[in-house]
């Protein structure tokens, strides 16, 4: 299947056609990781709704015990999130290969065994998205500095200036995560190496072949984007209506981040999807780079 779907294109077409033949399978492993995190989140706020929206019915106690019920569920949710996200790397890849797949949840027993240098992977990723949040904030403040003394300049046109001086660090993060765009796939498919290892080895091959990388993660940027708004109207409409809003105005926000955080779990059905992409992406790449030093050897 990798040898006969070479372009970026044809391997995300091919990619959500092999989803969607597997959409029942993908769903069931992915259904409590991703819809576990929601009901976290809604029986964190459960006795909220109970009280009808009169803030002075809130039983505190209850309030409390929620609170914690809730957080272990989308810890634990969130956490198998995780394993799950490992997982489907080692079932795309079993699938772009070719070779026999076995039942889903054996993917997570394996991949589990790695907890320790997952976390470590995890943490030096976390590591690196803080220095580009630290960068943008910095980038931010001294843009905003320039404008600190000067009166005439009106806040409209303040914005306007800003937002186009951000261009050049919003282009630069969209390159560096097109950079980061396969590390998870290759920490998950070099057992042998270190989380720093696999990670530098994905960054290699990103800017070996950069623009193509680049493209695949714009067109998965768009379809997600896309699938999103569509599923956000559906939402908007059929659940977290303005009666809703009406009935519980006094907890508006937390209607707020349900509604979010429902949306964000819909648009999370993608993700065995995008994880077939990014593997098939992935493994042509390694390939391509391990046929290429052959011929130099």
């Amino acid at each position: 299947m990798y040898k006969k779907s070479t372009s970026v294109f044809k391997i995300v077409a091919k990619s959500f056609s092999t989803y969607l033949k597997n959409i029942q399978e993908f769903l069931k492993y992915i259904l409590y990781p991703i819809f576990g995190q929601f009901a976290g989140v809604f029986v964190c706020f459960l006795p909220f709704f109970m009280t009808g929206g009169n803030q002075s019915n809130i039983n505190i106690p209850l309030v409390l015990l929620c609170m914690i019920a809730g957080l272990i569920i989308f810890c634990h949710a969130f956490w198998k999130y995780l394993l799950v996200s490992g997982g489907l790397v080692l079932i795309s890849r079993q699938i772009v290969e070719n070779e026999p797949v076995q039942e889903f949840s054996r993917y997570t027993e394996i991949f589990s065994k790695r907890s320790k240098d997952y976390i470590k992977y995890l943490f030096i990723m976390i590591l690196i998205s803080l220095l580009f949040v630290a960068a943008a904030v910095v980038w931010m403040f001294a843009m905003i500095a320039k404008y600190y003394n000067v009166q005439s300049i009106d806040m409209t046109s303040l914005a306007g200036q800003l937002l186009f001086q951000a261009l050049p660090l919003v282009l630069a993060i969209f390159l560096i995560s097109s950079v980061l765009f396969v590390c998870l796939e290759s920490f998950a498919l070099n057992p042998n190496a270190t989380p720093f290892g696999g990670i530098l080895k994905g960054i290699k091959l990103s800017v070996r072949n950069f623009f193509p990388n680049l493209g695949l993660m714009l067109i998965l940027i768009l379809i997600s984007v896309v699938f999103s708004e569509f599923t956000g109207l559906i939402l908007k409409n059929a659940v977290f209506n303005e009666a809703l809003y009406a009935k519980y105005g006094a907890f508006s926000d937390m209607v707020s981040l349900l509604e979010v955080t429902a949306q964000g779990c819909i648009v999370s059905i993608l993700v065995p999807f995008i994880t077939l992409c990014r593997t098939w992406w992935y493994l042509r790449m390694d390939k391509e780079h391990a046929a290429r030093a052959q011929k130099r050897g």
